[in-house]
């Protein structure tokens, strides 16, 4: 288990005090913030959609003016090295201590623990000097600087995502890494709206995928799915 994984348990712990609650559900409802709906989606390495939730969550505590900046832009440092992106991530760093130094606001630990990860990866990537350079360079930046590196990251890691999953796209039974996605959560005992508010995409686009599942894997029914992904070892 990650150490991102094992601190999100943690604060779940704390949190779920509703029963039937299901997870994403109650972590929205305890807290509200699209950061931590980005740790959660980079534990589980589903970085695009981290990306999109921390990119949305620096927009919108722009437009409020809300003092918060340093989280999101912590969290686009990580997932910037996961997609090969180390002297952007030391920029990121760079803005993150900046704000932090001037707003006097501190990370709690969960933000702490992906802040050390993106700052160590940039570290191995780039070398002592050149990650100073970057990180130095980065502390200078304007603020309308932050969306364009921001943006420059969304667009690498969906870039990357689409790569792999062309990659991928014969696997077991030929399914793909979304249809794969979906089938764990249909087994998971999740409704079409359910699984699409956990992936973040359409009802219309859930049952599309079940469709092509279906096909892939001769069968006529979610129950019949999961029987057979299981049977061939998918699930």
């Amino acid at each position: 288990m990650s150490n991102l994984i094992a601190a999100a348990l943690v604060f779940l712990g704390i949190h779920l005090f509703i029963s039937g609650t299901r997870v994403r559900d109650a972590i929205t409802t305890a807290i509200g913030e699209r950061p931590y709906l980005g740790l959660f989606a980079a534990a589980e390495r589903r970085f695009a959609d981290a990306a999109r939730h921390y990119r949305a969550c620096l927009s919108g505590y722009a437009e409020t003016g809300d003092a918060f900046l340093q989280s999101p832009l912590a969290g686009l440092a990580r997932v910037a090295i996961e997609v090969g992106r180390a002297e952007a991530a030391a920029q990121l760093l760079g803005m993150v201590d900046a704000e932090l130094e001037r707003t006097g606001m501190r990370f709690d630990q969960f933000e702490r623990l992906g802040y050390d990860q993106a700052k160590a990866g940039a570290r191995a990537a780039l070398g002592e000097e050149a990650f100073m350079g970057a990180y130095a360079s980065g502390r200078t930046l304007k603020r309308d600087s932050w969306f364009g590196k921001a943006d420059a990251i969304v667009a690498a890691v969906e870039a990357a995502d689409a790569s792999r999953q062309g990659r991928n796209s014969h696997t077991v039974a030929g399914l793909t890494p979304r249809e794969r996605d979906i089938l764990i959560l249909v087994a998971d005992g999740r409704s079409d709206r359910e699984v699409a508010e956990a992936l973040f995409i359409g009802q219309g686009t859930v049952r599309s995928h079940l469709t092509n599942i279906f096909g892939k894997l001769e069968v006529g029914s979610r129950t019949a799915a999961v029987a057979a992904a299981r049977r061939l070892g998918i699930l």
